[in-house]
């Protein structure tokens, strides 16, 4: 139910950034949400799902930020038969997208969910062992002496 949640808040904000930029272009609604839906399942899988619990915000906006812009690209070139100036809607876009992006992985996935927050540089996961010693030269001259 949490990833209900999630996808539909995402799906909320991002939304919103493609009716804000694409309403310009006198773009359909229809189309807009489209977008919008087609855009937001590959960036919670990737972006959210898989690369913020091990590289952290920083890391997963940037994701966000490359993802969304090929999508749109895409979806603008395929889908929509270029309305839009390509490249420079989609990297518009994604910036604002990934913008909200972070402040949606701060907020939502780890205050809300609990999600466990990523770092860039994980701290290494060493342990010291204590034992005894033994003494091998004793050893070694016992078997000498035989």
């Amino acid at each position: 139910m949490k990833h209900v949640i999630a996808l539909l808040i995402k799906f909320g904000f991002v939304s919103l950034v493609l009716l804000s930029t694409l309403t310009f272009f006198e773009v359909a609604i229809s189309w807009i949400l489209f977008a919008a839906f087609i855009a937001v399942i590959p960036a919670y899988v990737i972006g959210d799902l898989l690369i913020y619990p091990r590289y952290g915000n920083f890391i997963a906006s940037l994701a966000d930020l490359g993802l969304y812009s090929i999508v749109l690209w895409l979806l603008n070139v395929t889908v929509m038969d270029g309305i839009v100036p390509t490249l420079g809607f989609a990297l518009l876009a994604a910036f604002f997208i990934s913008f909200l992006e972070a402040i949606y992985h701060e907020f939502v996935l780890v205050k809300a969910f609990n999600m466990k927050k990523g770092t860039m540089f994980s701290p290494p996961q060493f342990s010291t062992e204590f034992a005894e010693d033994m003494d091998v030269t004793e050893e070694l001259k016992k078997k000498k002496k035989d």
